[in-house]
């Protein structure tokens, strides 16, 4: 059942970077919005689901493993694929990578941070909080492209 369901997520992967990228040129979007938005949200519903799922029957459950899965899995996909073939960033994104959306990430983290610091849980209107961050990010990123 692993090796069925690695493949199938290999698969999968393979279609949504193919399926971005064909969105990107077809609405000449710059691929640095594309990834953040398509496959970031792509690669974040599998542990998104799982969290909603932990978090109906486990509060410290949902928590560490939204966490975890979205410290670990950038990284090593950043890191495992370069290790493969080397990553740049491209001049076609325009400084969207560096002036936007790395600022951007890095301000999500520690608003997020500072949620769960505070009364070491994640309350709805927090939850709200930290997705009218992220649609803010996207129409400002928009606004910039």
């Amino acid at each position: 059942m692993i090796f069925v369901g690695l493949g199938f997520a290999v698969y999968a992967a393979n279609i949504l970077v193919e399926q971005a990228y064909d969105l990107a040129l077809r609405l000449e979007v710059p691929h640095s919005v594309v990834g953040t938005t398509v496959s970031g949200i792509g690669t974040s519903l599998p542990e998104l689901t799982i969290a909603l799922m932990a978090a109906k029957r486990s509060k410290g459950v949902a928590i560490g493993t939204l966490i975890g899965s979205n410290i670990t899995d950038p990284l090593l996909s950043v890191d495992i694929a370069s290790m493969i073939h080397p990553l740049s960033i491209s001049s076609s994104d325009n400084g969207l990578t560096m002036e936007l959306i790395a600022p951007a990430t890095v301000l999500g983290v520690l608003l997020a941070l500072f949620f769960m610091r505070r009364t070491y849980r994640f309350e709805r209107w927090e939850g709200v909080c930290l997705v009218l961050f992220y649609a803010v990010f996207l129409v400002v990123l928009q606004l910039n492209r």
